[in-house]
């Protein structure tokens, strides 16, 4: 298992380096001035104005750090912090190469259901650092860490993670957020909701379907399994049990299975038996579904309806979003017939479509063309009437907005770089009219209730508190303070309405501001989720879980049917801070992390039936913010022994990205060797002779790597340019001695070329059912061509166009290509194959080639079959292909020019397979071919075995 994990690994690496030796790295802008805090077991880097934030985080590790460990007194390396404040995107991750985490610490999420009443810097510290505490437990192992002495991080930490079950690790990283707080998602009914349809539905459930993924039916995330599994092994058999199979399974990382043996020999049940006793607190629950929803469902299949919003023209707007899909927003009648209105881009999820009359508007992600770690907010107005949009803001960082009644006004969140959030007010156009700072806590959810005055949230230390909020005065009135989980409040009259949870099951909650009780909508077993109300104030909109995902519920509001309940007393808020050291703040050196080994050793190899063909020994290096990396070793040719030395380096900080490589290496060839006299007349002829020498090559290129997320299709694009300069020389023959004497040759060659490419596609947003992105429009154009003052003479250009369409039904795909090659050749020719045409292969050195083909891709049948561990297939997918070309080349014959129209058919059966139960989707292949209209007489039929895609 563990060296199929690692050679899938090794497999991926060169698929991400398409057009250059280094991939590109996701970097924050190069004008970041990043600064430093070390504590004695954390080094936290951020962005110069957030030194406060920085602090913070600083101290909430140091003072919590024996908490999250599994003991106390186990061994932690020192760990890199790194916090970033220009993203909108709410996320954080561990990784290796280098060993780092990193915050996108001011994107604070809106949603109740992520973050609860938690603060956002202590959900991530508590989250993420367990998994830094998950890793090192591996690597205190002495197995783990003479591999990664052996061969540095990465190859390390594959074996860590291959070690244990995909579920594991975000499923103990939320029971321990959960455990530790009063806040964590597992407490959260929406977090399990998934797999509380799925057991109450009966569904039939199988455990590789539900921790691997479906395309046909909807299956939980890891985080919610691995929750559900960790969560009864914690709580049926300890905590220290736990931590006994976990122990056990790392001591054991060399032998096959070492977790699922310790949990079997602890609990005696294995994976399938563990994940059905961890749902079975579910099959408990009634099942009652409201049989008639505001929305009608043409079809049986997995989409939800999620946050409707009644506009003044009397229908709904919602986001509609199918099965590992993109979101839409459809408008729903009042017979319940919906339609999509428009399909936004990159949609900041905030949980609500804020409206006015017939406006409604989202929050659009803009990442940064070139620097990853960069993403801005947008809001956008769009008119359902006029069906155009009317108004777009500039960049910033929006959390949540809302529009005012009469439409004239923008009320919005925006978080700043240094931590701090401020409302800003705009007019309809986005002109901006007040700048308000807020302060005491983190502020959410905010929502107009006329002209003049907001309501909304204020979270500090786990408690929420219901404002109403006075624009012109800037004045807070506290309505309700709480330690629930509140979610999206409103006020009409006397009656404050929000969700929250009662009993496992989120409800609509109805609040009297004036006798302080409490009620809610009684008899459901799934929830109410997203609650809102219609412009009349008589009917509350929301959705409800079904089998085939959310609809839409419309209820009329009648205080005689709601039923009192019981909820946490109210709290007279007082702020309890956590003591707080100040660190030093120091300016970070660069060349202090200027070389950060990550891998070294066997850092790659290669075999085929006939054994090792070749092992390169090196060192690879990555800085900590992935602005500059560089390699180098020596590559052992086993076979014909032409070993190689070489560097290579990549200054990723600039806007335009600078690769420079060298290397050197002992080759040869045999030929014919001619001898001449001293008049230069030829006397005799060494047959197949050895010719040996020495190369020395060197390229340095520029490329400017640009990816843009505007609206519903995603764009790249990347412009290359190169040069190279390899020179021939040493080079002598030992055919004419019998002692194998070294005798020069006297010749030494150039090949210097400039090269060239430029790489653009856009694309359509894809869900997990399309076997291909609906829409593409993708364009190649590559050159090459030697220089004035090279020995070799030769040119190459090549042009290609990709083009896909939707199919006849929605999931499948209609594709064309197109490429046109030119090369000229006198002595030298950078291409010989043409690769373009399914199983033709040109005999010849060609000259010009142009090609076109047709594929069409549909899904023929979802197996869901495995057999143990070793195998998952998801999917079957058929492609069916026909392409033709006209080649024009040369041969060592009285024939001279030829010219060759192959044309070849067939199919290509595709599998989506899981192996070893790793998340990962190989998309494996065995394609048939039979090509006609060649020249040469040989077999028309092949069969291949291709690899595309691995998906994670």
């Amino acid at each position: 298992m563990h060296k199929v994990l690692a050679l899938s690994i090794l497999l991926f690496a060169p698929i991400k380096q398409i057009f250059s030796q280094f991939s590109k790295s996701e970097t924050a802008p190069f004008s970041v001035k990043w600064r430093k805090m070390v504590s004695p077991n954390f080094n936290v880097f951020f962005e110069k104005e957030m030194d406060s934030v920085a602090n913070y985080t600083i101290n909430y590790l140091e003072n919590n750090l024996k908490k999250i460990k599994q003991n106390p007194e186990d061994k932690i390396r020192k760990t890199n912090i790194i916090l970033h404040g220009q993203n909108s995107v709410s996320n954080a991750f561990v990784t290796s190469s280098p060993r780092r985490s990193e915050f996108y610490a001011n994107a604070r999420p809106e949603s109740g259901h992520f973050l609860h009443n938690n603060n956002w810097i202590d959900l991530l510290v508590d989250h993420e650092y367990r998994h830094i505490v998950q890793r090192e437990l591996a690597y205190n192992e002495t197995f783990n860490k003479t591999a990664h002495y052996l061969f540095g991080q990465s190859f390390a930490s594959a074996l860590s993670r291959s070690t244990m079950p995909i579920w594991y690790w975000e499923g103990d990283a939320v029971d321990f957020e959960t455990r530790k707080s009063k806040y964590g998602r597992g407490r959260v009914p929406r977090f399990t909701l998934t797999s509380k349809m799925n057991v109450l539905s009966r569904n039939k459930l199988k455990y590789d379907k539900q921790i691997l993924g479906s395309y046909k039916d909807k299956t939980p995330s890891l985080y919610e399994s691995g929750y559900l599994m960790v969560k009864y092994l914690k709580d049926k058999y300890g905590v220290e049990t736990f931590n006994k199979i976990v122990n056990t399974a790392n001591k054991q990382a060399f032998l096959p299975f070492p977790f699922y043996r310790s949990l079997k020999k602890e609990t005696g049940l294995n994976y399938r038996q563990l994940y059905a006793k961890s749902i079975e607190g579910f099959i408990e629950s009634d099942f009652i579904e409201e049989k008639v929803s505001f929305n009608i469902r043409r079809k049986e299949k997995y989409y939800d309806f999620k946050y409707p919003t009644e506009l003044q023209n009397g229908k709904v707007a919602t986001i509609r979003q199918g099965l590992g899909g993109y979101k839409e927003i459809h408008l729903i009648n009042k017979g319940g017939e919906n339609k999509k209105l428009i399909v936004p881009g990159r949609v900041n999820d905030f949980e609500r479509i804020p409206s006015s009359k017939n406006t409604i508007g989202w929050i659009e992600f803009d990442k940064d063309p070139r620097w990853d770690k960069r993403t801005f907010s947008v809001i956008k107005i769009y008119d359902v009437e006029q069906k155009k949009l009317i108004s777009k803001s500039k960049k910033s960082f929006y959390s949540s907005f809302d529009i005012s009644p009469s439409g004239g006004k923008i009320i919005a969140l925006n978080n700043r770089v240094k931590g701090s959030q401020v409302l800003c007010l705009y007019d309809k156009n986005f002109n901006e009219e007040k700048t308000i700072n807020l302060k005491g806590g983190t502020f959410s959810q905010i929502k107009f209730l006329n002209e003049k005055n907001l309501v909304g949230l204020k979270t500090l230390n786990g408690i929420k508190t219901v404002f109403t909020f006075n624009l012109m005065e800037e004045k807070y009135t506290k309505i309700k303070a709480t330690k629930e989980n509140i979610g999206w409040p409103t006020l009409k009259g006397e009656w404050l309405i929000y969700s929250s949870q009662k009993d496992g099951v989120e409800e609509v909650f109805f609040y009297n501001i004036y006798t302080k009780k409490t009620y809610i909508l009684p008899g459901n077993t799934f929830g109410r989720y997203y609650p809102s109300i219609s412009k009349d104030g008589n009917n509350l909109f929301y959705s409800q879980m079904t089998r085939f995902g959310f609809d839409i519920q419309s209820k009329k509001i009648n205080m005689n049917e709601l039923k009192e309940v019981t909820t946490i007393k109210e709290i007279d808020y007082k702020v309890s801070e956590m003591g707080l050291k100040n660190y030093e703040i120091k300016k970070l050196n660069p060349f202090l992390h200027f070389m950060r080994p990550i891998n070294w050793g066997l850092t790659d190899y290669g075999f085929d039936t006939r054994g090792v063909e070749y092992l390169t020994l090196g060192l690879e290096s990555r800085n900590l913010f992935g602005t500059l990396i560089f390699n180098g070793g020596y590559k052992i040719d086993t076979r014909d022994k032409k070993h190689k030395r070489f560097f290579g380096l990549s200054l990723q900080a600039l806007y335009p990205i600078i690769d420079f490589s060298i290397s050197g290496s002992k080759d040869y060839y045999y030929q014919d060797l001619i001898l001449n006299n001293s008049e230069g007349l030829p006397v005799d002829t060494v047959e197949n002779a050895d010719i040996n020498f020495t190369a020395k090559d060197i390229t340095i290129g520029v490329r400017l790597p640009l990816s843009f997320t505007k609206g519903k299709y995603y764009t790249n694009l990347t412009i290359r340019s190169d040069y190279t300069n390899s020179n021939y020389f040493n080079y002598f023959t030992k055919s004419l001695s019998s002692t194998s004497a070294e005798f020069p040759l006297g010749i030494e060659r150039k090949r210097n070329y400039y090269g060239g490419l430029i790489y653009f596609s856009r694309r359509h947003k894809t869900s997990k059912r399309n076997v291909y992105t609906p829409y593409e429009q993708t364009l190649i154009l590559e050159s090459r061509k030697t220089t004035n003052n090279s020995n070799y003479n030769g040119s190459y250009l090549r042009s290609d166009i990709y083009l896909a369409f939707p199919g006849l039904s929605k999931n499948h795909s209609l594709r064309g290509k197109f490429r046109y090659e030119k090369q000229k050749h006198v002595n030298y020719s950078f291409r010989r194959n043409i690769d373009f045409v399914y199983g033709y292969k040109n005999s010849f050195l060609f000259s010009e080639f142009s090609g076109w083909g047709v594929e069409y891709e549909n899904p023929l049948v979802y197996p869901e079959f495995g057999l143990g561990p070793l195998f998952y297939i998801q999917r079957i997918r058929l492609i069916s292909f026909i392409n033709s070309g006209n080649v024009v080349g040369l041969v060592n014959s009285s024939l001279g020019e030829v010219k060759e129209t192959p044309l070849s058919f067939g199919v290509e059966i595709k599998f989506d397979i899981n192996l070893f139960r790793q998340s990962s989707i190989f998309d494996l292949g065995i394609r048939y071919s039979y090509v006609t209209k060649t020249l040469e007489k040989t077999k028309p039929s092949t069969i291949e075995i291709t690899l595309g895609s691995i998906s994670f």
